[in-house]
C-alpha cells in the first residue's frame, strides 16, 4: 500500500527507500553478530572441546580447522558444515532406522495424518483384508494425504522432512533422549539454528547505506487509503504478548517449593517424562485445512527468537526468580534491576505529557476563540501562554482561584435559591453532607456565602452532581469544568519528581564517580545520557536499557540455559503442575533441557568423559563488559 502511495505521489526514490527501510527494520530485530559468535563458540565447548561432556565424532583435521576458525572475529556456522554432515550421516544410518521401527514414529504419523472419513468402521472390520494406510506409510516413509476430497501433498517422513518440521522433530527428540543417542541430533540442530543468525559480514553488508523514510511517512499516514486500512488491521500477538500463567500459584505450592532443595528440584526435572514434550493429538473433528492450520500454529510456537525467549522467562514469575538468582551469582543482577527501575520511571508523566495537558486546557478554555471560554484578564491569558513550553503543576493556580471566586459570586447564590438545591436538601438527609449544607443555609440567609461553603459542593459527590446539573441547565458550566480539569492537572506528579527520579537512577547505576555503580558505560554513551538528565523524558535511558537487554540476551541467557539453575527452574515448573514444563519449554529452552537430561544421564551411567572443569558453571563470561562500546 505504501509503495503505491509513493509511486502515485512520485516521491523521489520512494520505492527504494521503503524496501531498504524494511530490510533495516528486519536487521534491527536480528540478534547481534556477537551473539552469533558466542553461540558458535559454545557449540565447540559443548560438543568438540576436550572438556565436552558428550562429544561428537569428527576427524582430527576437521577439529583443527574449526579451532583455527574460532580464533577469528568473522565466523559463521559454515565452520561446522563438515562436522554437521558427519552427524547427519550418523543419524541417517544409526538413529533413523531404529526410530522408524518405534512406537513414537507411528504416533508421529497418526498426529500428522488427515482424518479418513468412516475410518473407524473400516479399521475394525477390514483389518485383515490388506495393508492399512498406516502400514503403507510405515513401509514407504510417507502418508498419503490425498485420501480426502482435496488432493494435498503427501507428508514427508524422511529424516530431512522430520528435521525441518518442528512438530515431527519433537517425536524424534523424545526417541533420541530415551535411546541415549541425542548428541548428534543436538549438534546438528544447534548448527542449523546458527545458520539463521547474522555474522559480522552480513551486518556490514546490510548497513552500508541508510535512507530517511520521513519524506514519505508524514504524508502517507494521513492518506485516506492508509486510514481505511488501519481500521481493518488487527495487531499480531503471535509472540509479543505477555504469556499468561494459567497455573495456580497457591500457598500450598509455594510452601512445597520452599521445602525443596536445589538438588531435589533438579531430580524432579530429571524424572519429568520427556514424552510430554511431544505435541498433543488434535480432536477428530478438526480435519483438512483446519488441522493443517493447527499444526502450522504449533510449529510457529516452537520458534522463538532470543528476544522472545528472554521475554518469556521475564514474564514467568518462577523463571524470573531463578534468572535473578543466576545473575546475582554472576554479579550482573544490576542489569535487570536497572531495567525494572527504568520501566517504573517511564510510567511517570514526563514534560511532554504535562505540555500536552496544559495545551489542552489552554485551547479548550483560555484561548480567545475557545468555545468554552472562561472570563479572565488578558494578563492571565498571556502568562499561561508563555508557560506552555515549560509547564508546571501550579501554573493554573491563579486561574483556579479566579474561577472559584467567580462561582462564589455568581453561580452559588443562584444555586441555593433553585429547586435543584431544594431537591438536594431532601436527598441529603442523614448523610455526611447534611450538617455542612445546614451551615450553607444559614450563610445564604445572612447573605454571607464564602469559599468554604462553595467547597462543600466541590467536595461531596452528591452535592457536586446537583451543582453541575444546575449549571448545565443555566448553560454556564464552563467554570466548573475548568476547575475540575485544573484539579486533575494539579495532581499530576511534578516534572521535578521526574528529574529527581532520572538523576537517582543515573547515580545508582551509571555514575562513574559512584564506587557502587555497577553498570559500566562507554564514554560516548554516558555523555549522551548525562546530557539529557536536565530535560529527562521517557526515552532518556532507552539506549542504555537496550544495551542491558542485549547483554542479557547475548550473554546471560545462553549461560543461564547451560547452568544447573535452569534445571532447578524446570523442576519448579514440574512441581507446580505436570503440564507447566511442556508449555514453557520451547525453542532453545527445550534444547537446553534435553542437553541437561542427556548429559546428566550419561554422567550417572559413567558414559561421559572425565573432566575436572564444570562446563555448566564456569562463568568465564560473567563480568559485564562496557555497554555501548563497539564490538569487534
Amino acid at each position: 500500500m505504501i509503495l503505491k502511495y509513493a509511486e502515485a505521489n512520485k516521491v523521489p526514490s520512494g520505492a527504494d527507500m521503503l524496501r531498504f527501510w524494511v530490510e533495516i527494520d528486519e536487521l534491527q530485530h536480528l540478534p547481534s553478530h556477537s551473539y552469533t559468535h558466542r553461540r558458535l563458540r559454545k557449540i565447540y565447548d559443548k560438543f568438540l572441546s576436550p572438556e565436552a561432556p558428550s562429544p561428537v565424532c569428527v576427524t582430527a583435521q576437521m577439529l583443527q580447522d574449526i579451532e583455527k576458525a574460532l580464533e577469528g572475529d568473522n565466523i559463521s556456522a559454515g565452520i561446522y558444515a563438515g562436522a554437521q554432515q558427519i552427524c547427519f550421516i550418523a543419524l541417517e544410518k544409526s538413529v533413523y532406522p531404529r526410530f522408524r521401527e518405534s512406537k513414537l514414529f507411528r504416533k508421529m504419523q497418526d498426529f500428522c495424518a488427515p482424518i479418513v472419513p468412516n475410518s473407524g468402521a473400516s479399521s475394525s472390520t477390514g483389518s485383515g483384508n490388506g495393508p492399512t494406510p498406516l502400514a503403507v506409510a510405515s513401509a514407504t516413509g510417507t502418508v498419503a494425504a490425498n485420501i480426502t476430497d482435496n488432493l494435498d501433498e503427501a507428508e514427508d517422513f524422511s529424516l530431512l522432512g522430520i528435521l525441518a518440521h518442528p512438530a515431527k522433530l519433537r517425536f524424534l527428540k523424545t526417541f533420541c533422549m530415551e535411546a541415549l543417542a541425542l548428541e548428534n541430533l543436538l549438534f546438528y540442530l544447534e548448527v542449523e539454528d546458527c545458520k539463521r543468525l547474522p555474522n559480522l559480514s552480513f551486518v556490514v553488508n546490510k548497513t552500508r547505506k541508510i535512507y530517511d523514510r520521513d519524506e514519505i511517512w508524514p504524508g502517507f499516514c494521513r492518506s485516506q487509503e492508509y486510514l481505511d486500512h488501519s481500521k481493518e488491521v488487527k495487531p499480531d500477538a503471535k509472540h509479543l504478548t505477555r504469556r499468561g500463567n494459567r497455573f495456580e500459584e497457591s500457598e500450598a505450592v509455594h510452601k512445597k517449593l520452599d521445602g525443596l532443595a536445589e538438588f531435589q528440584l533438579i531430580d524432579t526435572a530429571m524424572h519429568y517424562p520427556v514424552a510430554k514434550l511431544i505435541p498433543l493429538s488434535f480432536p477428530d473433528s478438526i480435519q483438512g485445512a483446519a488441522r493443517r492450520k493447527s499444526i502450522q500454529k504449533l510449529e510457529e510456537e516452537q520458534t522463538l527468537t532470543p528476544e522472545q525467549e528472554l521475554t518469556l522467562l521475564l514474564n514467568d514469575p518462577y523463571a524470573k526468580k531463578y534468572l535473578k538468582l543466576f545473575m546475582t551469582r554472576r554479579g550482573v543482577d544490576s542489569l535487570l534491576a536497572f531495567c525494572e527501575e527504568v520501566e517504573d520511571f517511564k510510567l511517570l508523566p514526563g514534560i511532554e505529557f504535562l505540555q500536552h495537558s496544559a495545551k489542552k486546557i489552554y485551547r479548550k478554555y483560555i484561548v480567545p476563540s475557545a468555545r468554552l471560554q472562561v472570563d479572565m484578564s488578558k494578563t492571565m491569558r498571556d502568562e499561561i501562554f508563555t508557560r506552555l513550553s515549560n509547564p508546571s503543576v501550579d501554573m493554573f493556580k491563579k486561574i483556579a482561584n479566579r474561577v472559584r471566586h467567580g462561582m462564589l459570586q455568581d453561580s452559588l447564590p443562584r444555586f441555593v435559591k433553585s429547586n435543584y438545591y431544594k431537591e438536594l436538601r431532601r436527598d441529603s438527609k442523614s448523610t455526611p453532607a447534611d450538617a455542612h449544607l445546614a451551615t450553607v443555609d444559614q450563610a445564604a440567609k445572612a447573605g454571607k456565602l464564602e469559599l468554604c461553603h462553595l467547597d462543600v459542593f466541590l467536595t461531596y459527590p452528591g452535592c457536586m452532581q446537583a451543582f453541575r446539573k444546575f449549571l448545565d441547565f443555566q448553560h454556564c458550566s464552563e467554570n466548573l469544568m475548568l476547575w475540575e480539569e485544573i484539579e486533575h492537572y494539579r495532581r499530576l506528579p511534578s516534572y521535578q519528581i521526574v528529574l529527581r527520579s532520572a538523576k537517582k537512577i543515573y547515580d545508582k547505576y551509571l555514575n562513574p564517580n559512584n564506587p557502587r555503580s555497577q553498570i559500566p558505560l562507554a564514554p560516548a554513551l554516558r555523555e549522551r545520557v548525562e546530557a539529557q538528565l536536565e530535560v529527562a523524558c521517557r526515552t532518556t535511558f532507552d539506549e542504555v536499557e537496550n544495551e542491558c537487554y542485549d547483554h542479557m540476551r547475548n550473554v546471560v541467557m545462553p549461560d543461564f540455559l547451560d547452568s544447573r539453575i535452569f534445571m532447578a527452574l524446570v523442576g519448579t515448573w514440574a512441581t507446580v503442575h505436570e503440564d507447566y514444563p511442556a508449555e514453557m519449554l520451547r525453542g532453545e529452552l527445550e534444547m537446553a533441557f534435553l542437553r541437561h537430561r542427556f548429559h546428566l544421564v550419561q554422567e550417572a551411567r559413567g558414559m561421559s568423559r572425565d573432566s575436572t572443569v564444570n562446563n555448566l558453571d564456569k562463568g568465564r563470561n560473567g563480568a559485564t563488559p562496557t555497554l555501548g562500546a563497539t564490538n569487534g
